[in-house]
C-alpha cells in the first residue's frame, strides 16, 4: 500500500473533553486518502484510554514515554509523517465538513515553490486587530518582504490548526525550537518565510476553539510569551530597519510592545503574582520602540494603539514600497 495523500498531525496532552470531537471531525470527512497521526504526550486525563478505542486502520497512535513539550511532540510527528503534505490539527480544534477535499484541491493548484498554505484567512476580516492585514496583504508572502510583514502584522499563521505544509520543509529546517515554548511557531514561520514563499487561502477548513485550557494559556503562565514574541519581532525589526521610515517602524513597535506588556500584566495581576509581573517588565526592554515614557503615553493616548493603526499601517507599507520596489507589498 502506498503513502497517504495527506498526514493529519495531532499532538495531544490531556486533550479531553474536546479530543473526541476533533477525531470525529476527521472520520466524517468525504476525502479518504489520509492518515491521522496522533502523538500523546503523557496524558493522565483519560485521553490514552480513549485512544485505545480507535480502530480505524488509517489512525496511527504513538504514546510517548515522557512529555516532549509541544514543539518536541510536533517535531516527532513531522519526522514520522508518511505523507508529502501535512495538516496540523490541535487536539481541541476540529475540521469543518468537507475540509480535506478543500485542502487537497488547494494543494493541487499550488505551485511547487509554495511550501505552506495558511487556511482560514477570510476569518481575519472579522477581527479589528487583523482585518487590516486581510485588507492589505497579498495572499502570497514573498521572502523579499517577509520580515516586514511579520514585524508589522505578527504571526500571520495564527493558530497551528490553520497551517498545512510540505512535510519535508519542517524536517529540512530542523523543526520547531523547543527553547521557545510559547512562540516556537512564530519563530519557525518567520524564518521559513525568509527562504520560501507561502500562501494564504480564504477557505475555512478548521474550527479553532478558544478556551482557558489551550496551550497558549498554560505556556504563557508567567508571561513568557511577552519576552519570546518581542524577541522574534526584534529580529525582524533589525532586518528591516533603514529600509523604510524608522520613526513609523518604532511607533508601530511601541504599540506592539505595550500591547504585549499589557496582556502579560493583566494575566499576572488577576492572579496577584507580582514577582513574575515585574520580571516580565524588566526583561522586555527593546530597541525597536520609542523611549519608554513617550511610547507609553503614545500607547495610552491612541487607546492601546487603535487610533491611527490603519493610517500608520498604510503609511508604513507606502514607505516600504517606495524604498523597496522589487519587494513591494500589494
Amino acid at each position: 500500500m502506498g503513502s497517504p495523500a495527506i498526514s493529519i498531525l495531532v499532538p495531544v496532552y490531556n486533550g479531553l473533553p474536546y479530543f473526541k470531537e476533533c477525531i470525529d471531525s476527521v472520520l466524517a470527512q468525504n476525502f479518504y486518502d489520509w492518515e491521522l497521526f496522533i502523538s500523546d504526550n503523557g496524558s493522565i486525563d483519560g485521553t490514552r484510554e480513549y485512544l485505545g478505542t480507535l480502530t480505524d486502520p488509517r489512525i496511527r497512535i504513538v504514546l510517548q514515554e515522557k512529555n516532549l513539550g509541544l514543539w518536541g511532540n510536533l517535531n516527532f510527528l513531522f519526522q514520522e509523517a508518511a505523507a508529502p503534505i501535512s495538516q496540523i490539527l490541535c487536539a481541541d480544534d476540529s475540521m469543518v465538513p468537507g475540509a480535506l477535499s478543500k485542502i487537497m484541491h488547494c494543494w493541487a493548484e499550488t505551485p511547487a515553490e509554495i511550501v505552506s498554505l495558511r487556511f482560514n484567512w477570510s476569518l481575519l476580516s472579522q477581527s479589528f486587530r487583523y482585518k487590516i492585514a486581510h485588507q492589505m496583504l497579498p495572499l502570497e508572502c514573498s521572502p523579499k518582504n517577509s520580515d516586514f510583514r511579520y514585524f508589522i502584522f505578527g504571526c500571520s499563521q495564527g493558530s497551528l490548526s490553520n497551517v498545512g505544509i510540505r512535510t519535508a520543509t519542517i524536517n529540512e529546517r530542523g523543526g520547531f525550537r523547543q527553547d521557545l515554548p510559547f512562540a516556537g511557531d512564530f519563530d519557525f514561520w518567520s524564518k521559513m518565510s525568509r527562504d520560501h514563499p507561502w500562501k494564504a487561502v480564504e477557505e475555512i477548513v478548521t474550527w479553532v476553539r478558544p478556551h482557558e485550557g489551550q496551550a497558549s494559556s498554560y505556556l504563557n503562565r508567567n508571561g513568557e510569551g511577552v519576552k519570546q514574541q518581542l524577541q522574534i519581532r526584534q529580529e525582524c525589526f533589525t532586518r528591516v530597519a533603514g529600509k523604510c521610515s524608522n520613526l513609523l517602524l518604532r511607533t508601530r513597535g511601541s504599540w506592539d510592545y505595550f500591547r504585549f506588556i499589557h496582556q502579560g500584566f493583566r494575566t499576572l495581576m488577576l492572579e496577584k503574582r507580582i514577582g513574575p509581573l515585574l520580571e516580565v517588565f524588566r526583561q522586555s526592554r527593546q530597541p525597536m520602540h520609542l523611549p519608554r515614557i513617550f511610547a507609553y503615553l503614545l500607547y495610552v493616548g491612541t487607546i492601546n494603539g487603535r487610533i491611527g493603526a490603519d493610517f500608520t499601517t498604510r503609511a508604513l507599507i507606502k514607505s516600504w514600497n517606495s524604498r523597496n520596489p522589487s519587494a513591494r507589498i500589494g
